[in-house]
């Protein structure tokens, strides 16, 4: 609610900034201001641990979690988990609960809990996360070290792999301190995050950036387009992004995406299409080197001329033009693979056409995976 809430706010200061719609926007900028105030005096330090019991196999979580507070052993600004080790510990009591009868043996799974697993427990249950994911990061024991320094890659790794997406809003509200909201639980280092522009957190929104463009086609986006997103996304908060922060923090946020170079621009890329790249780069410069067993042979000057609405012999750039594409096709006839390329009114559809009407082709059969103006895929 608090992240709609503030986004709510953000498309309502722009439409003041912009001056897009008369009326008294600020009168409603104060009302969503009031309403985020309310929000925060119903959300606790821990809003998930429920769902952090759920993952390690607690039953009726949501229940022994209202019971604690319903008998005045956990206020909606304490630390539940404080509650929840004394109840394991027979020091409160819950009478008649409907659980009763399995807490021996959630008191001797908690007993087995380590306390690097208790404590990534309650980072997780920091954030509004269901039990899935939670599980999902509480069985990887190898990780516990780097998502205790960094709780954003929980919204990396959601994003790359696509499961239950957790945005960078989402983290923030569990590893920046705000008392309003956690009370005396603020958040401690190292997971602690203490400015908007934390190498952690705007690597985040950076690979938050480039899965969304994987829906365009998009694996590779430029360093400026990431820049202005970036700084798109910082502006709400009134923070500037500090001058080639791309490139000062590098090493930090290659360990997620790969920086591809040339000669007056720069573009990142998620290392996993990175590899793909590589890897698909490799088969087709295989096949591309390699000769078709049966070359195909047919009349291409007379086809590609067949192929030409008005054709004019007696035009020279007519017939200049038939010869790069009898050329063209030649080429591309004799290879595993090939690659036809060129700018706009070239020639590339009439070399199509005219290939696609080589009766040996249409023997063999063809599949077309793009028509004109719909083959540009990053």
């Amino acid at each position: 609610m608090l992240i709609i809430l503030n986004v709510a706010r953000k498309c309502l200061e722009c439409v003041i900034n912009h001056g897009l719609v008369g009326g008294n926007w600020k009168q409603q900028i104060l009302w969503i201001d009031s309403q985020i105030a309310k929000v925060k005096d119903m959300i606790g330090p821990f809003p998930a641990f429920a769902e952090a019991l759920s993952a390690i196999g607690v039953n009726y979580a949501y229940i022994i979690e209202q019971d604690l507070r319903n008998n005045g052993y956990c206020g909606v600004k304490d630390n539940p988990w404080e509650a929840f080790d004394k109840l394991m510990k027979g020091e409160l009591s819950l009478p008649d609960s409907v659980y009763k009868s399995e807490l021996t043996h959630y008191r001797i799974l908690w007993k087995n809990t380590l306390s690097n697993q208790r404590q990534v427990l309650e980072l997780l249950s920091r954030f509004e996360i269901n039990s899935e994911v939670i599980k999902w990061w509480f069985d990887c024991p190898d990780c516990y070290d780097e998502l205790l320094n960094n709780p954003y890659i929980i919204s990396e790794e959601s994003l790359i792999e696509n499961y239950l997406p957790v945005t960078t809003e989402m983290i923030d509200l569990g590893v920046m301190a705000d008392p309003k909201i956690q009370g005396k639980w603020t958040p401690k280092a190292p997971s602690l995050v203490e400015s908007v522009i934390d190498n952690r957190r705007i690597r985040s929104f950076i690979i938050s950036k480039l899965v969304a463009s994987l829906c365009d086609g998009d694996t590779l986006i430029s360093a400026n387009e990431i820049e202005l997103y970036i700084k798109d996304c910082l502006a709400a908060d009134n923070h500037q992004l500090p001058y080639n922060y791309l490139m000062s923090n590098k090493e930090f946020i290659e360990e997620k995406t790969v920086y591809l170079n040339t000669d007056d621009r720069c573009a990142l890329q998620l290392k996993e299409y990175k590899e793909i790249d590589d890897y698909l780069r490799k088969i087709f410069k295989g096949r591309a080197s390699k000769d078709v067993k049966s070359p195909v042979k047919e009349d291409w000057n007379t086809i590609v001329k067949a192929s030409i609405d008005d054709y004019n012999e007696a035009n020279e750039r007519c017939r200049n033009a038939v010869a790069d594409q009898v050329k063209a096709l030649e080429m591309f006839c004799s290879k595993r693979l090939s690659v036809l390329a060129g700018p706009a009114g070239t020639g590339k559809t009439t070399v199509v056409k005219a290939f696609l009407k080589s009766p040996q082709i249409k023997a063999e059969g063809t599949l077309l995976l793009a028509p004109t103006g719909k083959h540009e895929f990053a």
